[in-house]
């Protein structure tokens, strides 16, 4: 262990040796959903932010009519080679944009046009077409998701800092090849991968308790079942009732509570007898964010 020392009047032989402050990583959690793991991450956050994350940031897809878990992996490796391929005066310029569109009352259409025409003037074809090239103003995409995650970014250090992707292995809009390939990217960067299968509201309901009393076939499948609830999200939500808290939808919802919680993450868990390995999650029903998020507890 390293150690600083504290100087004053009294004889240096007798100062009081003082543990160096441990610096704590930044986590950069990239969320599929803008909604339901937005709002757990924020709470994790508030929780915990005293003991453990230094940083949270949530990076959002950009696309809104679209759930693919490869394109959101493939995206985090374009900010950085876009901020490893750009001049830092340029890089400079892109971050005051961001902060004029942050500093305007009345964010109109044309006004983000002439932002984004801006940073087409800046920046090469590709670089902007991979950036901006998702971002559909007249279908609600916000180009603030872009640039707020290009710009948070650069805080990121390599080899210190970390990536936590939270997924879900949704098989509609998650193929077996796009599976592999965020495995792979993730394995070659060393993003740390948070898979849930069948969706993110198990790894809550797991926070209450563990799935034994539940019908594995229905949570595999997942299908509507009520109230335009698929299963998953219909037991959390009778799970939460005995507690008299709330699951009334994907964005409303008592994160705090169930945070409040994540001390019964490790024997729900293993009570279940669900895998917790990313590859394993490919085919198996079950989750590894706590696995991802424990490490820094």
């Amino acid at each position: 262990m390293s150690f600083s020392f504290r100087l004053g009047n009294a004889d240096p032989s007798l100062s009081r040796i003082q543990p160096e402050k441990k610096i704590k990583p930044k986590l950069f959690f990239v969320v599929e959903g803008a909604e339901t793991e937005r709002i757990y991450v924020q709470e994790l956050k508030n929780e915990f932010e005293n003991k453990i994350l230094g940083d949270v940031i949530c990076l959002d897809r950009i696309d809104k009519h679209r759930s693919n878990q490869l394109y959101i992996v493939t995206l985090i490796d374009t900010y950085f080679k876009s901020l490893s391929s750009l001049d830092s005066k340029i890089i400079q310029k892109i971050n005051l944009l961001r902060d004029e569109i942050l500093l305007e009352d009345t964010i109109t259409e044309d006004f983000l046009n002439e932002k984004l025409s801006e940073i087409k003037g800046l920046v090469d074809s590709k670089i902007y077409q991979d950036l901006f090239g998702k971002v559909n103003l007249e279908d609600g995409s916000d180009p603030l998701e872009v640039l707020n995650a290009f710009v948070e970014l650069q805080n990121f250090s390599k080899g210190f800092d970390q990536i936590l992707i939270l997924i879900d292995r949704d098989k509609q809009s998650f193929k077996a090849s796009q599976y592999e390939k965020v495995m792979a990217i993730s394995e070659a960067q060393g993003y740390k991968l948070g898979v849930s299968n069948p969706c993110f509201e198990l790894f809550l309901f797991l926070h209450l308790n563990d799935i034994k009393g539940l019908d594995k076939r229905k949570l595999r499948k997942n299908s509507l079942v009520k109230n335009d609830l698929r299963y998953t999200a219909y037991v959390l939500k009778e799970e939460l009732k005995k507690h008299s808290k709330s699951f009334n939808s994907k964005s409303d919802y008592d994160a705090n509570f169930i945070v409040s919680k994540f001390h019964n993450l490790d024997k729900n868990i293993k009570l279940s007898k669900i895998v917790t390995d990313p590859k394993d999650l490919k085919d198996k029903m079950g989750t590894s964010v706590y696995e991802i998020i424990k490490p820094y507890l």
